[in-house]
């Protein structure tokens, strides 16, 4: 992980960590690997993520920077991360 900078924890004990470098992991209890993202910005997203929630329904969310302005972006339902 590259600096990390939000958790969110689900009620299934699994980590949501957005980084700086607009990386996102999400990682079991034990700190295994579930899922990843390597930098967006080459896709048009922002700069760095800067925190993150998922809401009921396990749709995650990301606040990043866009030249200097806030943004945020649904990034995935749950069933779709699941299966990465």
């Amino acid at each position: 992980m590259a600096r990390p900078c939000d958790i969110y924890v689900d009620e299934d004990e699994v980590f949501y960590v957005p980084e700086l470098d607009g990386f996102m992991s999400i990682l079991s209890v034990d700190g295994d690997i579930i899922a990843s993202w390597d930098s967006p910005l080459d896709a048009g997203w922002g700069n760095g993520a800067h925190a993150v929630w998922v809401d009921s329904h396990g749709d995650l969310y990301v606040n990043q920077n866009v030249e200097g302005h806030r943004w945020s972006s649904t990034l995935a339902s749950r069933d779709s991360r699941i299966n990465q």
